[in-house]
């Protein structure tokens, strides 16, 4: 792969004056300099960056500039096969201000250039920009430097050439026309009626500048896009669409414009995605009992354990968890040991899989009991509960022992 560029550099160094005459003559020759306007969707844009660079064939004479200024990055240009390769050395705005003080004395061909270039760095201090009062200024020097780097044109092409680009019908003005309309930036600034409107979406007053405006906010723009296109096209998608069954709990659910839609709510969204995600299949495998009693002993957590607040785990909250599994184990022995974690809620979550669905118990230290489980409807929900009713719930689950984790792979 060929040249590219090279790393942009930036130094203070000050040239000699042999130095700086050479840079201006060069410049002069083969250079640029000028303002790039930045390109802006639905119009111009004030906003310029300013140009100073130098294209040549050679890569040698590229390089010595860089030497000698001690500034400056070098492009390769694109051209088309056949034809030579081409470099660029150009400056950033700071690189021209430290630059173009230097070589402006020695500049022939291209003093009003650079004088006026300096004149916009005093105008212009980024990321800051311009002042408002200073944009007639900056679209003049823009104008004045794009007469000066116009390239030629035949005597009986000026005519044409300046019917084809509209200009400002002030008299003595011949400035480019703004945007379109009749006068230059300066004169429509003067010429613009500013005057009341009413908003199409709320009604309310608003003053404006623009005929164009038909919005107090962006807000009212929202909205009346809603009520006008995106609401008329969801209800003539519903007509053609038949509803959805939600793939959680089974109700039926209107879909709207949204016909890949699964679930009729973000809740029965999550649900589904949490079940997958804690299959049993993620579970490590059932481990013995004296295994299992060292898992729950080592869940014991200080306040604030997960770092967003989560309340302490106590080794009372150990004992009841452990207590609760004893009796259990007692009322069924053949009942899978299950999978024990903290919860951010003080308490010891025991969790049991049976298929793709889950259950779990939440032990307290103060003897509480909660339950995970799906209801009737075939939500999820977590609710109080006692212990007996806890351990029936549990047997008519009949949970499924866990397996390793990549068993299911096998």
């Amino acid at each position: 792969m060929g040249f590219t560029k090279t790393e942009n550099q930036f130094s203070p160094k000050r040239m000699t004056r042999a130095e700086a005459a050479y840079v201006a003559g060069v410049i002069d020759g083969e250079g640029t300099i000028g303002l790039r306007a930045k390109h802006r969707r639905g119009g111009k844009s004030h906003q310029f960056n300013p140009a100073l660079r130098v294209s040549n064939t050679s890569l040698s004479l590229l390089e010595a500039l860089i030497r000698m200024t001690g500034n400056g990055q070098i492009f390769a240009d694109r051209r088309g096969t056949g034809q030579r390769a081409c470099y660029d050395w150009a400056l950033s705005a700071n690189q021209i201000r430290h630059v173009l003080p230097q070589v402006a004395p020695h500049l022939v061909v291209k003093q009003r250039q650079s004088e006026l270039l300096l004149r916009f760095l005093e105008l212009v201090h980024y990321p800051v920009g311009a002042k408002t009062e200073d944009i007639p200024e900056i679209l003049a020097i823009r104008e004045e430097l794009g007469q000066l780097n116009r390239r030629g044109v035949r005597a009986d092409e000026e005519q044409q050439l300046s019917l084809k680009e509209p200009r400002c019908t002030e008299q003595g003005c011949s400035r480019q026309s703004y945007r379109g309309h009749p006068w230059c930036y300066q004169h429509w600034q003067l010429q613009r009626e500013v005057q009341q409107a009413a908003c199409e979406e709320c009604g309310g007053p608003m003053i404006v500048a623009d005929k164009r405006k038909r919005f107090c906010s962006a807000r009212c723009q929202q909205k009346h896009w809603y009520r006008t296109v995106d609401k008329p096209n969801a209800q003539a998608e519903q007509v053609r669409r038949p509803p959805g069954i939600c793939k959680n709990c089974g109700i039926s659910f209107d879909r709207s414009a949204y016909a890949r839609k699964t679930f009729c709510n973000p809740r029965c969204r999550d649900s589904w995605n949490n079940r997958h995600r804690q299959s049993r299949a993620r579970l490590p495998a059932t481990p013995d009992r004296e295994a299992f009693d060292q898992r729950v002993r080592s869940l014991k957590r200080e306040a604030g354990w997960d770092g967003e607040g989560a309340e302490a785990i106590t080794d009372a909250t150990c004992s009841q968890a452990l207590e609760l599994i004893d009796r259990i184990l007692e009322m069924s022995g053949d009942l899978p040991l299950p999978f024990a974690a903290p919860s951010a809620y003080g308490a010891v979550s025991l969790r049991w899989a049976s298929g793709a669905k889950d259950l779990a118990l939440y032990a307290f230290a103060d003897g509480r009991l909660e339950i995970y489980s799906q209801q009737a409807g075939g939500r999820y929900m977590t609710r109080p509960v006692e212990p007996q009713e806890a351990i029936d719930q549990l047997l008519a689950f009949k949970p499924e022992p866990r397996i390793e984790r990549d068993s299911k792979r096998e």
